[in-house]
């Protein structure tokens, strides 16, 4: 299941890791559009062959605020492997005024954190700015934001592990810094992977 889903980058990563995605949401018509577009008539991958997106896919526009975890997991009929996407990040990003939950777009963070606890994923990715590490909470903590969404998490029984990653680091022909929120249903917190490309 895919949160906040925009374009589909992120949905083109997890397909190439082998997920299917079932389900698939963004508020805006544009980025719906768009999905819905690349899902009639493919994409072009590495190489230039074509390749299905989203083939099996449920394709929704719809307001997470409303989006029920509980009726999503019961459309796609299964337990869900894994809930994935990354909520709005303006709030606390340097190239905006880092409003962290006192801009409306930065409580959807705890949106997504209340979809998984509905849902109950056997996994999940969050991810978001590296801004979101020392988001300030309502009480003016650096990283309050952060510990209050590890805290619910586990407090749901997953097992979270949080690590900013660089994708050059992992061979991407771009620099692009990003925290991951990552967890798994009653086990240890996953690893994250050893960087395979470094500047020497």
């Amino acid at each position: 299941v895919s949160l906040f889903t925009g374009a589909g980058g992120l949905d083109i990563g997890m397909e190439r890791a082998g997920f299917v995605p079932r389900f698939v949401t963004d508020l805006e018509p544009s980025c719906v559009e768009t999905l819905q577009a690349n899902q009639a008539r493919g994409i072009k991958v590495s190489g230039g062959s074509q390749h299905a997106f989203l083939k099996t896919a449920d394709i929704r526009q719809a307001d997470i605020c409303a989006l029920s975890g509980k009726s999503v997991r019961n459309r796609v009929r299964r337990r869900i492997d894994c809930v994935y996407g990354g909520p709005p990040c303006q709030s606390f990003s340097s190239c905006d005024k880092m409003g962290s939950i006192a801009d409306p777009r930065g409580i959807l963070v705890f949106e997504f954190c209340r979809f998984v606890e509905e849902a109950r994923p056997r996994t999940f990715v969050m991810e978001n700015v590296r801004g979101l590490v020392t988001a300030r909470s309502d009480g003016g903590e650096p990283g309050g934001v952060l510990r209050q969404l590890v805290d619910r998490f586990e407090a749901a029984g997953y097992g979270v592990s949080v690590a900013v990653l660089n994708s050059a680091d992992f061979g991407s022909f771009q620099r692009r810094v990003r925290c991951f929120v990552i967890g798994v249903d009653s086990g240890s917190p996953p690893e994250f992977p050893t960087p395979s490309h470094s500047k020497i």
